[in-house]
């Protein structure tokens, strides 16, 4: 690889030293470019299949010349998704990924080829991508296919790292991240040969399957996803060492732990070898994998882990640049999501709850503890376990407040009646349980009115409609269509859960055989 694409990492910071945003980590500066935060945005796909790039005429020139770099590694051409260009609309909170075609050939005579030195001294980066910034993807000559580098967390939270064996068109005898690759357009195109969000998530998936051994239906769905399934898009960024290549990053869980997915992997690897042959689909099969070897990181060693542009320091992990961006985004990442949204912590705060808002993980569960002194002096904490997200902890909340038993509270503290501070009373005790039960409810009311749109007047409508089929309750709901209810308290009892006990009911009688 070092003769097609260049290990010094400095200069090649200092050829594009007008870039505003290298990736930064410790001393070191990574030649990737951040381009946007995903996870916390809407992504569309514009695609245009009849958009092909065409190879530059002085690539066409040395064609054959740069081809010949790699007859030591085992490659086959395919069709590629081309990013044309992407555009990050702030105000809609949305990035837009237009998409095209190109094929892997193109990109390994392009980007995968920036520094090999052609006869004439020339090479793709000096004729192309010569610096100071790096082209726009709208005007980039290069192919730029999309590809995608993304890390799996086991139930027992650990990341795998992949050694890249040999052969691979890039990244030899380095560790990646748990899956890196070209979407490939067989997983991700529909039947009418368009480009989707739908496919992407397919194709990472598919991507996730043939990399690792990991089945499908093992990856655990995140509700708080971009895509609909399991694939939680992290970042979008540009590498530089293949003349700014456009590359996403993801991040997934499976419900496997690290013992069974080596399992899984070393399986895969030994079918495939033991079934090479020597025709272009029996190696091409071989070559599916990219590694033959797993190296596994805890979360905790991974959110601390010190990196350079050449890998994970204390484990001496040698890396591209690119794998080594991709981990300090997920760092980043890791640590920006494992905190409650602040207006969460807000509400609290303002209920009477301590919480310093960290969300803790274990055994594949997400915990936040929060506390509050009772009047009986007793320092109450919780334990509210929920899936990770804003909406799993207002339910879980909920949960919490409909399960308090008064009863059960009490019986705690029973055997330990007037010691180490404890009330000896057992009406004190009672009366201690049921103010708990008291805030836990209203805090579930507070944090329920986050999702809850409410009128400024405060106002809900009722309907009730007498026709040939008795007496129907609806409530309006806010986007003007009418919700049906088994019965008056029901109706009631929804519009004051939705709205609060302060509501304004308008009641409307509609004596007719329609609505």
């Amino acid at each position: 690889m070092s003769d097609r694409l260049t290990t010094e990492y400095a200069d090649l910071v200092n050829i594009y030293n007008k870039e505003q945003n290298f990736i930064r980590q410790n001393d070191s500066i990574l030649p990737v470019i951040h381009i946007a935060w995903l996870y916390n945005k809407n992504v569309e796909i514009i695609d245009a299949p009849a958009s092909e790039y065409k190879l530059p005429e002085v690539i066409n020139t040395h064609f054959d010349e740069l081809f010949s770099s790699y007859q030591t590694s085992e490659v086959y051409d395919n069709m590629n998704i081309r990013v044309d260009d992407w555009k990050l609309n702030s105000e809609k909170n949305l990035f837009q990924i237009f998409s095209g075609r190109t094929t892997y050939y193109k990109s390994l005579v392009t980007n995968r080829a920036m520094d090999y030195v052609l006869s004439n001294g020339a090479s793709v980066r000096k004729m192309l991508e010569g610096g100071p910034v790096i082209h726009s993807l709208k005007g980039s000559s290069l192919s730029n296919h999309l590809g995608f580098n993304g890390f799996i967390e086991t139930s027992d939270e650990k990341f795998m790292f992949v050694f890249r064996k040999k052969g691979v068109s890039i990244g030899e005898g380095t560790y990646s991240n748990s899956v890196a690759a070209s979407l490939k357009t067989k997983y991700a195109l529909n039947p009418s040969s368009q480009f989707t969000m739908a496919g992407l998530e397919n194709g990472i998936i598919r991507e996730i399957e043939d990399e690792l051994g990991i089945p499908p239906e093992t990856l655990l769905r995140d509700k708080n996803n971009i895509l609909s399934g399991p694939i939680k898009l992290i970042a979008a960024y540009r590498d530089l060492l293949e003349g700014g290549k456009p590359q996403l990053l993801f991040y997934a869980m499976t419900s496997m732990d690290s013992k069974q997915v080596t399992e899984v992997f070393n399986a895969k690897n030994n079918h495939l070898l033991n079934n090479e042959s020597d025709s272009v689909t029996g190696k091409e099969q071989v070559m599916s994998t990219d590694g033959n070897h797993l190296f596994w990181v805890s979360r905790d060693e991974l959110i601390s882990g010190l990196l350079s542009s050449g890998g994970i320091i204390h484990h001496e992990l040698p890396m591209l640049p690119s794998a080594s961006a991709c981990v300090s985004m997920l760092q980043q990442f890791l640590k920006i999501t494992m905190i409650l949204p602040e207006e969460i912590v807000d509400i609290l705060e303002n209920n009477g709850f301590s919480c310093n808002g960290k969300i803790s993980k274990q055994n594949g569960e997400y915990y936040v503890e929060i506390s509050q002194g009772t009047p009986l002096g007793e320092d109450w904490s919780e334990i509210i376990w929920f899936d990770g997200s804003k909406e799993g902890f207002v339910e879980a909340v909920r949960k919490r407040a409909n399960g308090f038993d008064v009863d059960e509270e009490v019986e705690v503290y029973i055997p330990c009646r007037g010691e180490n501070g404890c009330p000896s009373s057992i009406e004190d005790l009672v009366n201690d349980a049921k103010w708990k039960k008291e805030q836990i409810e209203k805090l579930a009311d507070a944090l329920e009115g986050l999702n809850r749109p409410i009128p400024a007047e405060k106002k809900a409508i009722l309907r009730v409609v007498v026709n040939y089929a008795g007496t129907q309750f609806f409530t309006k709901e806010n986007d003007g269509c009418f919700k049906q209810h088994e019965s008056l308290e029901s109706a009631r009892d929804y519009i004051i859960h939705e709205y609060g006990a302060d509501v304004e009911i308008e009641t409307e009688t509609d004596v007719r055989f329609s609505y």
